[in-house]
């Protein structure tokens, strides 16, 4: 799925270097649903709200009907290396429960994995 309408993927992209995102520029952003994103400003803005919550939504921008809550897993210098999320039904997500769980969980594996070896690509 394209990393504009995921929670995962805006998890990753919020954190990621200026090198890294220099092509978002030049990116066309394919529409998949009514909701996605496809402007770089509004994708921008929504970047920066993710960076100020450390917390990503997916608001049905990939798929009708399906949302996703998101946090980024963070190693020692507090780089988002991956992001863990939980996606269902819209009407059925209760983000303050998913929101709590998920960091609980994105900071044990933190905890439990040499996140090094991401960098290293190991």
């Amino acid at each position: 799925m394209p990393a504009h309408c995921t929670g995962v993927g805006k998890a990753l992209l919020a954190y990621a270097s200026t090198d890294a995102l220099g092509w978002i520029g030049d990116a066309k952003f394919d529409r998949r649903t009514p909701r996605t994103v496809t402007m770089v400003g509004l994708l921008g803005r929504e970047l920066k709200a993710v960076r100020e919550r450390d917390l990503a939504f997916d608001r049905e921008e990939c798929t009708a009907g399906v949302g996703c809550v998101a946090v980024p897993v963070r190693d020692g210098e507090g780089s988002a290396v991956a992001a863990l999320s939980v996606s269902g039904w819209s009407s059925q997500l209760r983000v303050p429960r998913l929101t709590v769980m998920l960091r609980q969980a994105a900071d044990a594996v933190a905890r439990a994995l040499p996140l090094e070896s991401f960098a290293r690509g190991a």
